[in-house]
């Protein structure tokens, strides 16, 4: 179910973060511990007033079917620990099949729990040479496989040793913070459809992130929320339409008959980027009978990041 914008929903009871495109949870104190049914009710409430998709589309068999949805999760959720709700949250907001509405996870931990996390790191030798010998024998292997990157971290995906098919480890190979050393596992992933993966990511500062990822277009992998750009299998239909630091970034690639233009994202601090690279490249579109403009993977921000268009 589509929408025109991406909404991060915080549940109001949880001690998750909320996203700078969301909606801000209430602050009201509660005189006692909140519970996973309140989270869920107050998740539901917020959705049922700011997402447009809920509020033009969930009508009649669908506004039956999203009933009888939200009253088994609260059978539940009256069941289930606080602590253990996320699974639960992130369950409703996936009944939408819209990646841009989420429940937004705090990406910090408390210090102790931080140190107990750095102790207990788990370690693959891998290198990225290594991997890069092993595909290029040209073995079947699955989408996922190969090296990525997100920003300045660096990332090996491998089948993983200690799990069955179908699980996958990603390894540091550059890191981005001294507390994750080469060679620890950053992430488990399992494959859950085609193209299709749950992660379980940890932060910088080892907080621990349950994840949906969509496979798009072979190089981008679309999380709720992130994006990983993959720097290794290549294809050569797809060069330049990925900037190697940044995924984020738009690009452009002026071919025969088309101006391609990739936008995996409509984060407004790429506003300027994008006027610049129309500006640049004006020439060329105007004597190219196609101008095609990429979206597949796009995580969302304000439509007016694209106002050159």
């Amino acid at each position: 179910m589509p929408t025109a914008f991406p909404i991060a929903v915080a549940a109001a009871l949880l001690p998750i973060a909320v996203a700078n495109v969301g909606f801000r949870a209430d602050a009201t104190p509660y005189a006692q511990a909140p519970t996973c049914r309140q989270s869920l009710d107050s998740l539901d409430a917020k959705v049922r007033r700011n997402y447009a998709g809920h509020l033009l589309e969930v009508t009649g068999p669908r506004a039956q079917a999203h009933h009888a949805m939200l009253e088994s999760l609260r059978g539940r959720a009256d069941t289930v620990r606080l602590e253990d709700c996320y699974p639960l949250l992130n369950t409703y907001t996936q009944w939408y099949a819209d990646p841009h509405l989420f429940v937004l996870q705090s990406q910090v931990v408390d210090t102790a729990t931080a140190r107990i996390a750095a102790a207990g790191l788990r370690r693959i030798e891998v290198t990225e040479a290594g991997i890069r010998t092993a595909m290029a024998r040209g073995a079947a292997r699955d989408p996922i496989e190969g090296v990525w990157y997100d920003g300045a971290l660096r990332l090996g995906v491998v089948p993983d040793p200690s799990r069955p098919g179908g699980h996958f480890a990603a390894v540091v190979l550059a890191t981005d913070t001294s507390s994750w050393p080469v060679g620890t596992v950053r992430a488990d992933i399992q494959r859950t459809a085609a193209d299709r993966y749950a992660i379980r990511l940890r932060t910088k500062g080892f907080a621990e992130m349950q994840l949906n990822a969509t496979l798009h277009r072979g190089d981008l992998l679309r999380l709720s929320p992130g994006i990983w750009g993959r720097a290794y299998p290549s294809d050569s239909a797809r060069i330049g339409m990925l900037d190697t630091v940044d995924a984020h970034k738009p690009t452009v690639v002026v071919r025969e008959r088309s101006v391609v233009f990739s936008i995996p994202s409509h984060d407004p601090q790429y506003t300027r980027r994008i006027d610049s690279l129309v500006g640049a490249h004006a020439d060329a579109i105007r004597v190219r009978p196609l101008l095609i403009i990429d979206l597949r993977g796009n995580e969302g921000g304000g439509s007016g990041t694209t106002r050159a268009f």
